[in-house]
């Protein structure tokens, strides 16, 4: 599938008003079966073209709203749209204000209050930022306001947080004026800025471990970024395998470019890490069995599902498949899909 990048656009503020796609990182350059269409979706004046040929972005529907970036589970899309960090007394507060705003205040304005990712929410948390104060303009009349106020990033987020028993991040929509005068009387955050300051934090939290694909680029899942402060009590997705539906056959392993699903040889057992999962879910695109659940803002349970080493009845070929007390049709994964498409043919 072809995947067309964007144009160069800037809006008034020399930022870029088009999306910048990192087409490596879509699921559909990786995997052919992937129903992701969450960019499509979020865009509220249908500029997202996803078919059969191509991922494309049309360049006169979009209004660089930013919302197709905040959508993204992948980090595929990105915007370089950042609030401004200052001190309320002694507390570090972000400022932004809404394109369609009445603000004069350089510096502040964003295309959307909608269009920052869980990843920058994630990241500020993780720095010591609790608050972002905002200012709109008519959001009740707005088609970007109608299309993300259901599910906007910072309440995932704060789901997440809840449930490990972690303070809220604070989203506030001040009137104007009162937006205005905190901000003329804060001050300037002279401390590190958030993006800065996560990627040393995550340097030196990997720095002993190997790095994945996605651990080489500058973007990181949302679940890594809030890792250390929710550790083994919640994730926001955690995938949950059904031991009675699956096959063995190690699809999900094999697809997920993040190590969220791994198989392991000694002990031999599909190894799940929460924290890794961005919740794309072309595990349970390629999943024949439908063996695969994704649990949002869960509890971790089973992290570690064994595998007992078996002998197809029909091939004689060696698999695997999760231990249980009973086996299950004693046929290997590549016997048994050939078996469900002679019985397809039949029935055709």
């Amino acid at each position: 599938m072809a995947i067309d990048d964007a144009d160069d656009g800037v809006d008034a503020e020399g930022h870029a008003w088009l999306p910048t796609l990192h087409a490596e990182r879509c699921v559909h350059t990786h995997v052919e079966v992937a129903s992701c269409d969450r960019c499509v979706a979020a865009c509220p004046h249908d500029a997202w073209v996803l078919d059969d040929e191509q991922l494309a972005v049309d360049t006169a529907r979009c209004d660089g709203c930013g919302l197709c970036v905040a959508a993204c589970p992948e980090g595929a899309l990105a915007h370089d749209h950042e609030p401004q960090r200052r001190r309320v007394a002694r507390d570090p507060v972000l400022f932004a204000a809404c394109r369609h705003a009445a603000s004069d205040l350089p510096g502040t304005r964003v295309p959307c209050v909608h269009a920052f990712t869980i990843e920058q929410f994630a990241g500020w948390y993780v720095n010591g930022v609790r608050r972002l104060w905002m200012v709109a303009g008519q959001c009740e009349g707005c088609a970007c306001h109608t299309q993300a106020a259901n599910n906007p990033a910072w309440q995932r987020l704060n789901r997440l947080l809840d449930a490990c028993g972690l303070t809220a991040f604070e989203v506030s929509m001040l009137p104007t004026e009162d937006w205005r005068r905190i901000y003329l009387q804060s001050s300037p955050d002279s401390s590190k800025g958030a993006d800065s300051g996560r990627r040393n934090f995550l340097r030196r939290m990997f720095a002993t471990t190997a790095p994945s694909a996605a651990e080489n680029s500058e973007w990181r899942p949302a679940g890594v970024l809030i890792w250390p402060l929710v550790q083994d009590r919640a994730a926001l997705h955690v995938p949950n395998i059904d031991v009675e539906r699956c096959s063995g056959c190690d699809a999900c392993a094999r697809v997920c470019r993040h190590a969220a699903i791994v198989v392991t040889s000694d002990p031999a057992a599909y190894v799940i890490d929460p924290a890794a999962c961005t919740g794309c879910g072309v595990c349970q695109d390629v999943c024949e069995q439908s063996a695969i659940a994704l649990a949002e803002c869960a509890p971790v349970n089973v992290m570690v599902v064994p595998l007992s080493d078996r002998r197809c009845r029909s091939c004689g070929a060696n698999y695997h498949q999760p231990s249980l007390d009973t086996v299950i049709d004693g046929r290997c994964p590549v016997c048994r899909h050939a078996d469900h498409a002679s019985k397809l043919f039949q029935v055709v």
